[in-house]
This record gives C-alpha cells, structure tokens and sequence, in this order.
C-alpha cells in the first residue's frame, strides 16, 4: 500500500465533462493534496490506461472496459435543449406558417417554414427515437463529433440537440424543450487499473471525485 500522497497522478475526462463538473472542484483537492502532482487529460477519446497514460478515468459509457475496475456514480440523464434565441426565430416562423394556411400559400413554401432544425453527432441520419418521438417535419442543421461542439452549435443558435443535462441545464441561455425520451443505458464512471487500487495516491483522489460527482447527482440525472 502507498501511503505516501505524493507523485504523478493522471486522470483522463472527456474536455466539457471536466470544464463543467470537475474542474471548479479541484482546487479543494489540490489544496489539501499539495504534494500530489495533479495532471488533467482533456480528450473524446478513450486514453489507453493498459499503456499507463493515465491512472483514473472518468468516462460515459453504458460498458466500461472489462480490464478495467471502478465505481458507477449514476445514468446520464439527457434533455433537448436549444437557445432562447432560436427557439424566438422559431416561435416567429410557427406564427408564419399559421398565417400562410389561413392565406392558402403555396405548400412547399409553407413546408419549408415548419420544424426544428437538427444539431446531431456525426454520422447519424437523424432517424432517432427522440426525434421522431416528439417532433416533425425536421432537417439537420450541422452533425459534429464531440459534445463541446454540439454544446456551441446550439449555444449558436443553429438548432435543437440531445445533450446531457449536466452539460446545458445551468446555461442561462438554454432551454430545455418538453419531450419524451427513453431511459438512459449511459452512465458515469470513475474508472482505474486494477493494479491501482490500493495505491493510496489514486484511491483519495478515486474518493474524492466519486464525492464530487455524487454531490451533484440530481444534475448529472437530468432531475434538477
């Protein structure tokens, strides 16, 4: 067992998770810890921990690793979420469409008028349970590869997205639309090699973001 509380200690996290639900927390930890090296890997991908690039791992997954060990802090609960701004200039071509069918307007201007524009990951086709379960006549704006860009898309004013509710329900600029989605199979882990788990280094810092997380449990569930 290490119990001296000093050396490198890596944790890999995906780089908007961390901005928002661990890094305003982390200087209790420094402060307490001083001795403690503290390195932060901000990525989308998966670090490889068998190769000892890092020592912990927050991750978002509903399979973590099988060589790997952790604890699971909760299910990540999702919203649809767009701008106050958008959802104005969509407000106003709703009020259009209205006054086109009373003016017997052409149907294909009409048609244009009507639906969310879509802000997706990469590589979807925008057949998805939450799309076709609560809205219609919808186009895709923009597809991205990461949640941060996804995030700054709807913060822009593009459209409407999926996005985890720890990420875009405290934004003062976001609104989360009334739909009905599917229980999330996603949940948050904080994940280690299990070579680690005694070394004391990675087991009070393991602690001490499985507290941080919990603490803020109703966020990361979408029930705040």
């Amino acid at each position: 067992r290490d119990a001296c509380l000093k050396g490198k200690l890596v944790l890999t996290v995906e780089a908007v998770f961390a901005n928002t639900m661990i890094i305003p927390h982390l200087a209790e930890f420094t402060t307490r810890y001083p001795e403690i090296d503290l390195e932060v890997i901000t990525d989308s991908s998966l670090t490889d921990m068998n190769m000892r690039e890092a020592d912990i791992a927050v991750r978002i997954t509903p399979n973590p690793p099988e060589d790997l060990v952790g604890r699971k802090i909760c299910e990540l609960g999702h919203g649809i979420y767009a701008s106050k701004r958008y959802l104005a200039a969509f407000n106003e071509r709703e009020q259009k469409y209205k006054q086109s069918l009373l003016q017997n307007a052409d149907a294909g201007q009409v048609a244009q008028m009507r639906g969310h524009c879509l802000v997706l990951w990469a590589g979807s086709d925008g057949n998805l349970p939450w799309v076709n379960d609560n809205f219609s006549n919808t186009r895709i704006a923009a597809k991205f590869s990461s949640p941060g860009s996804i995030l700054k898309a709807v913060k822009s004013h593009m459209g409407i997205a999926r996005i985890p509710c720890s990420l875009a329900e405290l934004d003062p600029d976001l609104v989360r639309l009334p739909a009905k989605l599917a229980p999330s199979t996603w949940h948050i882990w904080i994940l280690s090699r299990p070579e680690l788990r005694t070394t004391e280094r990675v087991r009070v810092f393991r602690n001490f973001l499985f507290d941080t997380l919990n603490q803020q449990k109703d966020l990361l569930q979408g029930k705040v």
